[in-house]
């Protein structure tokens, strides 16, 4: 699949935005400035969404169900608060585990944020994606999934291609990012970031 770098995600996103400007000419008035009126029902939404860092093996964890990062993954999670630091992470969204919770920490930590733990359950995809389309709309938000949580909300957002985003277990350099304009759709870009993983 082709890599995109991280400014053309960026710049894809902006494309949602009409930018018209225009000076007026000497005879016109120039009337005082208004305040805009902006309400989520005019603004872009932004979902960049990944699955967790490196994971311990479940032979040396602690619980093989809920593994802690390796060294590893807390690099990627440090690459991942990096990488987005300048995005403008407003919202974000985690499962309950360990592994997703430390690849959101350095984000959270360094943006002042707040983790959103969000359970999985049979409709975790579909009732994630209506509280993103309700309740956060024109947020930029980052959403720490897994390797079969994250293409199934990327699907649930509107995506239609999510199938063939099948991530494999040893695969960790995802970064996905769906764009919501307000007239309805979606967009999606995706690029790899960090340590390449095999």
């Amino acid at each position: 699949m082709r890599r995109a770098t991280l400014l053309t995600s960026l710049l894809l996103a902006l494309l949602a935005f009409p930018l018209t400007a225009r000076t007026p000419s000497a005879t016109e008035e120039v009337a005082e400035p208004v305040a805009e009126q902006t309400t989520s029902a005019t603004l872009v939404t932004l979902v960049y969404l990944v699955r967790h860092a490196e994971k311990a093996a479940p032979e040396i964890s602690e619980d093989p169900k809920d593994p802690h990062l390796t060294a590893a993954g807390q690099a990627r999670a440090r690459e991942l608060a990096r990488v987005l630091g300048e995005a403008g992470i407003d919202t974000l969204f985690s499962t309950p585990f360990h592994r997703t919770r430390e690849t959101a920490a350095p984000l959270a930590e360094q943006s002042g944020l707040a983790v959103t733990i969000t359970p999985i359950g049979e409709d975790y995809a579909t009732a994630l994606a209506e509280r993103i389309r309700s309740d956060y709309a024109g947020r930029t938000i980052l959403v720490v999934g897994h390797s079969n949580t994250t293409p199934d909300l990327i699907r649930a957002l509107g995506i239609t291609s999510a199938d063939s985003l099948a991530l494999e277990d040893n695969e960790y350099d995802d970064l996905f990012l769906v764009t919501l304009p307000p007239q309805g759709g979606a967009w999606l870009s995706r690029i790899r970031f960090g340590a390449p993983t095999p």
